[in-house]
């Protein structure tokens, strides 16, 4: 069993709603692999003040990533 990849993403969005501008932002993302189940996930971004906000969720054991993205 795995975690859909758009699930993840939105999971990824919901860490950072609060932080975002009202109205309409662009979203592009990359996936890298699957997250299998059980797993776990580590999520990062970057620090805020930027335009675009580059974010990731990578394995907490390797510390490879699931999926990188841009919010902008």
């Amino acid at each position: 069993h795995i975690i859909h990849g758009m699930w993840l993403l939105g999971r990824a969005i919901a860490e950072v709603e609060a932080d975002l501008p009202d109205g309409r932002v662009e979203v592009s993302v990359a996936f890298r692999r699957p997250v299998f189940l059980p797993g776990n996930a580590l999520f990062s971004m970057a620090p805020a003040g930027e335009d675009v906000r580059a974010f990731r969720l990578d394995n907490a054991k390797t510390g490879k990533p699931y999926l990188y993205g841009k919010i902008g």
